[in-house]
């Protein structure tokens, strides 16, 4: 897949990813961002643009609910299976929103 196939895979709901560059490399997705002063370059491992794809199938308004219940159970398994979510939250502050933002005001619905 390309890199326009990938961003084109966003919903027109969500946002595009963020930053200029979007590069693919085989099964891994690399999204590289600049900071607001340009200077330092930050990679979001593939793992944040998982969890925002997964928090968004398990939107029950949107979604049938075995996709809400599969989005769910994968969910679980990738937070249960993930070494230090808090150190991954503070370095990726993108992976944090999506579970405070987006996982839970689904899992509200």
């Amino acid at each position: 897949p390309t890199a326009e196939s990938t961003r084109s895979s966003y919903s027109s709901e969500q946002e595009e990813p963020p930053g200029g560059v979007h590069e693919e490399n085989g099964m891994t997705s690399t999204i590289i961002t600049s900071s607001p002063d340009c200077s330092q370059l930050t990679e979001e491992p593939a793992l944040v643009a998982i969890m925002h794809r997964l928090a968004a199938l398990a939107d029950p308004l949107r979604q049938d609910n075995s996709i809400c219940i599969l989005a769910l159970t994968l969910l679980n398994i990738a937070l249960e299976t993930m070494s230090d979510v808090d150190a991954l939250s503070v370095q990726f502050p993108r992976l944090l929103s999506v579970m405070q933002n987006d996982l839970c005001r689904n899992l509200l619905r």
